[in-house]
């Protein structure tokens, strides 16, 4: 998923250098030079991205389409790039503070609970009515995450999802019913630029797993408006006043219901490569 960044930055005329947990990383030939850094240490990535600010300088930290944005907002505050807060970034990955902070903005979200450590903590006062959706707070691409309509399967559940989880935390929330699409935006000094608005493709019930998108939505102009609407709300909630913006968002019955937003440019070949197919514009370069 980094490789159209890597592409873009090189047709910009930027010097690269690509980190990655992983040496045979497909992106490293793109880069002039390797990290071998685990993205998730951002300490370690911190003093790297200082090494090389001293050896000749950096002028930005960059991620698509993964939960690093974490690391990327914590390098870019403890060196002075541009990009948002790192409390930002912990919002806008954390599954249970972005609950949190659209319940206490008034956006529309499910209702949830959080569980800890192991499903014998589960908050039985204040679990959603059924069905629900369990989810890691802190993990991406759908893993561990499933639909449950039977109150004797949410243990198990509930189990598979901690263990998807770094911080051993997931929240059950309340499954919203409707169609779901995905939104990519920059925003720079607080305002919102939709950059692509797709149909997504989820399959394999009960588990949520996207195997495509379509581009341009089916949708009427007012009923996307709305949602945008919505997810511009949402965004804006979250702290994320430059940079990018994704968001995942069911229109229910009653109307948009924000299911994610995440702090960078979405994965799932869709900004890097069917919004610039369908539109001409050079996304990642944009957000770069």
């Amino acid at each position: 998923m980094q490789i159209p960044a890597l592409t873009a930055a090189r047709k910009m005329g930027l010097k690269v250098y690509a980190a990655d947990v992983n040496d045979k990383a497909p992106g490293i030939s793109l880069a002039h030079e390797f990290l071998h850094v685990d993205l998730r240490n951002r300490e370690e990535m911190a003093e790297a991205a200082a090494a090389i600010a001293r050896s000749g300088g950096l002028h930005g930290v960059f991620t698509a389409g993964t939960d690093f944005s974490t690391t990327v907002a914590w390098v870019a505050e403890k060196l002075g790039l541009p990009g948002i807060s790192y409390e930002t970034a912990l919002n806008a990955t954390d599954k249970a503070r972005m609950r949190g902070v659209f319940s206490r903005a008034g956006i529309p979200s499910p209702p949830f609970c959080l569980v800890e450590g192991t499903a014998d903590n589960l908050p039985e006062a204040d679990l959603p009515p059924l069905p629900v959706v369990v989810k890691p707070v802190d993990n991406m691409g759908a893993r561990g995450i499933r639909r449950i309509d039977n109150r004797d399967d949410l243990g198990e559940a509930v189990t598979a999802a901690l263990a998807f989880s770094g911080s051993r935390r997931c929240i059950v929330e309340g499954y919203i019913p409707g169609p779901e699409f995905s939104i990519d935006s920059l925003v720079y000094r607080g305002r919102i630029t939709v950059c692509g608005f797709a149909d997504r493709h989820i399959v394999f019930p009960p588990c949520f797993v996207e195997m495509g998108h379509t581009i341009p939505s089916v949708l009427d102009d007012k009923t996307r408006d709305r949602i945008v609407e919505v997810f511009t709300a949402a965004a804006l909630a979250l702290g994320i006043d430059n940079g990018a913006a994704k968001g995942d968002v069911k229109l229910s019955p009653e109307g948009p219901v924000i299911g994610e937003i995440a702090a960078r440019l979405s994965g799932g070949y869709m900004s890097g490569w069917t919004y610039p197919y369908a539109s001409g514009v050079p996304l990642t370069e944009a957000a770069l």
